[in-house]
């Protein structure tokens, strides 16, 4: 049950994020400039990253999916965020190379087929994959600016 409660919380966290992350955030004493960097990882990366969690909970906890097939239906979650910043050029916006974003999101995208197609030999990539995601998380936290 508990662990039930924590994949509805992670889809009303991504929905109000990727929303209305300006005034959701507002509501808990932060003040996020429209438009800004601050708007985008608070509202799009929070959001992908809750998205993803959300998917992932709710895909495995009911034994219908392997718990590979879920994690990789979960990164998916988080490709549909990289491929709208893609379509938008909102990485460049924000300042990141071409090249380093293409390359995580074809890891990611291989790693999810990998994960679907419940091929064990992509589960040491979805190692990786998380090791990147936790790098940048830490790297964000380090230095949010």
């Amino acid at each position: 049950m508990l662990a039930k409660t924590f994949g509805v919380l992670a889809i009303g966290d991504a929905v109000a994020g990727t929303v209305a992350p300006i005034e959701v955030w507002n509501k808990f004493g932060i003040k996020v400039e429209p438009k800004s960097k601050g708007e985008h990882y608070l509202g799009h990366g929070i959001g992908s990253s809750a998205s993803s969690l959300a998917v992932t909970s709710l895909l495995a906890l009911p034994g219908t999916t392997s718990t590979e097939e879920a994690i990789g239906y979960g990164i998916l979650t988080r490709c549909a965020y990289m491929t709208e910043m893609l379509l938008t050029k909102k990485y460049k916006e924000l300042g990141v190379p071409t090249t380093p974003h293409i390359t995580i999101y074809l890891i990611l995208l291989a790693a999810a087929f990998g994960l679907v197609s419940d091929n064990s030999d992509y589960v040491g990539l979805a190692k990786v994959v998380s090791i990147v995601l936790a790098g940048h998380g830490g790297l964000l936290f380090l230095n949010p600016r």
